[in-house]
């Protein structure tokens, strides 16, 4: 009796298994497995509470290399699953030969590794984002630099009121797309916490007659 009195207190759910079928378990895996005692002694633990066979069968593997806990999800009465470590022992009660086993919820320490992967993938995927976008902008500043420096220079020949519009409407465009490459630049900079502010002048009346240059 006072085997089974530590037995039923101890805090985790064990159950003793002869040849897969269960002959006796604690009250800590009724609570655990939402089951009673009488619902389940003599009933083949694979089919109630280990249903991927091939998942106890590594289980078993590696308990005889490795002789640690081996992680696997379980099943309760009500079907739903959780994520346990199990761990397995050998040896004889009544004089013939059982496995005992010893198991522990850890699906709160699961979603928590589960939460700590998400945030760690999220955050290289971010990075990964940032360094493209930063990329991308450097490249692309290049060519529209240089449209831009032709575009003075073609300003410079002997050019008609037309042409003249013209290439002033290239030079208006081509800015504006610098300025949206150079915000991109600048969006990755605010990730990376690197953003630096500065004060500068800022021609609202130009801005404006440029707007209307690029939609008149």
């Amino acid at each position: 009796q006072r085997f089974k009195a530590l037995f039923d207190l101890t805090g985790e759910a064990v159950v003793v298994c002869r040849e897969n079928v269960i002959v006796d378990i604690n009250s800590s895996f009724e609570t655990l497995f939402k089951c009673h005692r009488e619902d389940v002694i003599q009933k083949p633990m694979l089919n109630f509470f280990l249903p991927d066979l091939s998942n106890f069968l590594q289980m078993q593997k590696h308990q005889i290399l490795f002789h640690d806990p081996f992680e696997t999800y379980v099943q309760a009465i009500d079907q739903q699953r959780l994520w346990a470590e199990v761990r397995m022992h050998n040896g004889f009660l009544d004089g013939a030969a059982v496995s005992v086993f010893t198991v522990t919820d850890i699906s709160s320490r699961r979603d928590l590794q589960e939460a700590e992967n998400k945030a760690l993938r999220a955050a290289v995927a971010n990075e990964a984002k940032s360094h493209f976008l930063a990329t991308m902008s450097h490249e692309m500043r290049t060519p529209i630099t240089g449209v831009i420096a032709s575009v003075d220079l073609l300003e410079d020949t002997p050019l008609n009121e037309e042409q003249r519009s013209l290439v002033d409407l290239t030079r208006v465009c081509a800015r504006s797309l610098l300025d949206t490459v150079t915000d991109i630049l600048d969006f990755t900079k605010i990730e990376a916490g690197k953003l630096e502010l500065e004060s500068t002048q800022l021609n609202v009346v130009r801005i404006i007659e440029d707007c209307v240059k690029v939609v008149w």
